[in-house]
């Protein structure tokens, strides 16, 4: 099990504003706070946690242009989040809090559906 991580993904360069996802390792919880400025303490209320020890865990995360999908082992905990980037490049970072293994990490650049309407 790990002690957690963070996702962070930038949404506006400009100003450094990110959102984040939070997996505490220690609690087995998520949060995904609704502000995009960094929290130095984020209250127990917000964390939601998984149903099953987390010796391993499957994370999907989907990121579209204005929200952040997230399901964790097949849908027994899924969060969502809108944001407004202010670029249409996205840009994000996994920061671990000590020891954190990733089996396979995949993302991909997928095409707007509109195009062809």
């Amino acid at each position: 099990a790990s002690d957690g991580f963070t996702l962070k993904m930038l949404i506006n360069p400009d100003t450094c504003e990110y959102a984040q996802l939070i997996y505490d390792g220690k609690k087995n919880a998520f949060a995904f706070p609704h502000t995009l400025l960094p929290k130095k303490t984020i209250p127990d209320s917000e964390f939601i946690p998984c149903s099953r020890l987390p010796e391993t865990m499957d994370v999907h995360i989907y990121i579209d242009h204005c929200s952040v999908e997230v399901f964790i082992d097949d849908g027994s905990l899924c969060i969502t989040q809108r944001f407004y980037p202010s670029t249409q490049e996205l840009s994000y970072e996994l920061v671990p809090n000590r020891e954190l293994i990733v089996d396979l990490f995949s993302a991909w650049k997928l095409k707007n559906a509109f195009n062809n309407i």
